[in-house]
């Protein structure tokens, strides 16, 4: 992949050169040396967010064809290579899976071994369970069901990993559908051998609940509004590196004008804006529900708090701190200018809100 064109060093003919290779791209988007020369002129355009994009689709082209070469391109570009770093999974599957499928034997698992076509489901969202499966083969869809019917992509889990550990923990109503993506096979473990198998195995259970609770988080932040439109993967990325964080009734959670040290999706409870006027009162601005996000405009400008934030209720947060966050950004610029409307909404909302309260006291 050696660039034999040079970049334009006159302003007019770079900008010439990158709408031509703007073109070439979207016509032939799989073209490794249209890909890399366009990334290379987008960066002397100083568009360092459509490069990155660009160098990112060519990184995962490479990927499948020699991994050897897309290493060799995330370390001659700083930008890709911290942003391929930093979404380098953690997933522990490749413990828990391993333990499991040696504790149930090869020969227990191949009489038991159950085939699945594409698009057939393997537990339904609103039945009951109490058990989980090893994926042998394939790959499965995590999915939830709105009352309008509306579905939300929640997973994505891959062969040689589990499904529905939720309910073999807490045995009750599946709150999601799990589908084969393509032809697949499992093995459904039954409950009281695996519950004795785990006794005598406390590392094993212990790599069981930490896979739960990092789905448990991935199933929050994919159930956000903004946040289920992100790639799978950095969905991911985010719940792992995702805490909890309680606030307890009327404690103030950010105040005006404070920055940001990460981005806050409300779990449990609610919260409001308020702003302190003459003689010590104070306004209400605007309610923050449950399923809201707080701070999110800083991962994409200079953003502080627009008001003092104060909890009605006992308050859970789900934490994404603010380097993560810009990192996903980075990776995917859409989400860009849809937390930058989010924020412009809401302080249009408070100004409103500011105003019309002036106005009735004059």
């Amino acid at each position: 992949m050696n660039q034999s064109e040079s970049i334009p060093s006159d302003p007019k003919a770079l900008q010439e050169a990158t709408n031509a290779y703007a073109g070439l791209v979207d016509i032939y988007p799989d073209n490794e040396s249209y890909l890399q020369h366009y990334a290379e002129l987008c960066l002397a355009s100083n568009k360092q967010a459509t490069a990155l994009e660009v160098l990112q689709r060519l990184h995962s082209i490479l990927k499948e064809k020699s991994p050897q070469a897309a290493r060799e391109l995330a370390t001659r570009y700083p930008q890709l290579g911290q942003v391929c770093a930093s979404l380098h999974q953690e997933h522990n599957y490749d413990r828990l899976y391993p333990s499991l499928y040696k504790g149930f034997g090869k020969l227990w698992i191949l009489l038991h071994k159950r085939s699945l076509r594409e698009g057939e489901a393997l537990y339904q969202q609103g039945e009951q369970g109490d058990t989980l499966a090893l994926i042998l083969e394939g790959e499965f869809a995590v999915f939830f069901d709105d009352k309008h019917g509306k579905k939300t992509l929640l997973n994505l889990i891959q062969q040689h990993d589990i499904v529905g550990e939720a309910c073999f923990l807490n045995p009750g109503v599946r709150a999601a559908s799990i589908v084969a993506n393509s032809k697949s096979s499992i093995v459904e473990l039954p409950r009281q051998k695996l519950l004795s198998y785990l006794i005598q195995n406390p590392d094993t259970q212990a790599l069981l609940e930490e896979t739960a609770d990092f789905r448990h988080m991935l199933r929050l932040i994919s159930n956000n509004n903004i946040l289920k439109n992100i790639p799978m993967n950095l969905r991911q990325y985010m719940a792992q590196k995702t805490k909890f964080l309680h606030y307890s009734e009327k404690s103030i959670v950010h105040q005006a004008g404070s920055s940001f040290d990460g981005i806050s999706l409300i779990v449990t409870g609610k919260a409001y804006y308020t702003m302190k006027i003459k003689k010590g009162k104070s306004i209400k601005l605007e309610s923050v529900p449950c399923g809201s996000l707080i701070g999110d405009a800083s991962a994409v400008r200079h953003a502080t708090s627009p008001a003092n934030l104060v909890t009605i209720n006992e308050l859970t947060v789900a934490h994404i701190p603010t380097a993560v966050f810009t990192t996903v950004v980075a990776a995917y610029p859409p989400l860009k200018e849809t937390l930058t409307q989010h924020a412009d909404e809401q302080r249009i909302r408070i100004m409103q809100t500011i105003s019309q309260h002036l106005q009735q006291t004059q």
